[in-house]
């Protein structure tokens, strides 16, 4: 056997493992999808608006100047859906790793909304404190009581029983003891 002979095996698993390696690292690379979210008529950023990767879990907020970055294995095109509260939620394709300029047109319409409060309706454009909305769904399970089907349904509202015995009174609490 001659030296060359020898030494094929040797090479061959020297080589193979770094070209599995190479080819490895090549499927994971990542790269920067970038862009910027503002408001379509005036321009100014939107600060904390959601940026999510349709079809993908990737989501991130933007920054104080509208700003958002992606590290991610995508590759474009790539499908952004863009929402702000007061916007109107979009989709836009990206058919490049460019900076994109995403632009998002303001909703007015819920400022002329009617929202019932405890004490009568208002506008919304007129209340001023804390508003929460219970699903139509959510009231039309069958349950015993009003006060169990507000239970879990509504952040800030603690509904508690006075006894474990059926029918008793509940203690329904709002945001605290006021």
């Amino acid at each position: 056997m001659s030296q060359h002979q020898r030494l094929l095996p040797l090479a061959i698993a020297i080589i193979l493992p770094l070209l599995l390696l190479n080819v490895a690292y090549a499927q994971t690379k990542n790269v920067e999808l970038v862009g910027r979210v503002t408001d379509e008529k005036t321009g100014d950023p939107l600060p904390g608006a959601v940026i999510h990767i349709k079809g993908t879990t990737h989501e991130v907020l933007s920054d104080n100047n509208g700003e958002f970055k992606f590290i991610t294995g995508q590759r474009v095109p790539v499908t952004y859906i863009v929402t702000y509260v007061g916007y109107k939620a979009k989709e836009i394709e990206v058919d490049n790793y460019d900076h994109a300029e995403l632009k998002l047109q303001g909703v007015n319409a819920q400022l002329n909304d009617v929202v019932v409060v405890g004490y009568g309706t208002q506008r919304r454009s007129d209340v001023t404190g804390a508003v929460a909305a219970v699903n139509k769904t959510a009231l039309g399970q069958p349950e015993v009581s009003f006060d169990n089907l507000l239970q879990g349904s509504v952040s800030g509202v603690a509904v508690t029983q006075s006894s474990s015995q059926p029918g008793s009174t509940a203690s329904i609490r709002i945001r605290g003891g006021n």
